[in-house]
């Protein structure tokens, strides 16, 4: 073989690992961009259960603001029906609660898929820079120069 037939090999091999890191980089921007999305919606959960404890709270504080009083010579009758609306209310939490904390640790969970996403991908994209520049002959920096330049 001459020099100019390994000079093409290499050069097809070059092209080649530049094809299989673009489509790495490809795949890795729709996993970045999948898991962003479903961040977005963990998000959305979270706030609406939020916005739902925050009612639940609303109503309980306002159950008690009408608790009745002495004043009023409330019947045993009006009272056992005040504390059992009372449990009620208190029991609407538990739930509500557990699911926040669900979506709170699904959100987190998501936040970190995705941080480590966005890392790969940003190491993907240096390494299709540096495939690209190699496919095309240049030469890469190397050492403290960092980023890909031509030397």
């Amino acid at each position: 073989m001459t020099a100019e037939e390994l000079k093409e090999i290499e050069h097809t091999q070059d092209v080649e690992q530049w094809k299989q890191v673009r489509a790495a980089c490809r795949q890795a921007k729709e996993s970045y961009h999948k898991l962003e999305r479903e961040f977005r919606q963990a998000e959305g959960d979270v706030q609406k259960l939020e916005r739902d404890i925050a009612n639940a709270q609303a109503a309980l504080d306002q159950h008690r603001e009408n608790a009745p009083t002495p004043d009023e010579f409330p019947t045993d009758e009006e009272i056992k029906l005040w504390k059992e609306q009372e449990t009620e209310l208190i029991a609407a939490f538990e739930p509500l609660r557990t699911a926040r904390g669900n979506a709170i640790h699904n959100r987190e969970n998501l936040r970190l898929k995705a941080v480590r996403a966005a890392a790969e991908l940003e190491n993907l994209g240096h390494a299709e820079r540096n495939a690209r520049e190699k496919a095309h002959g240049n030469k890469l920096a190397t050492g403290w120069q960092g980023a890909v330049t031509r030397v």
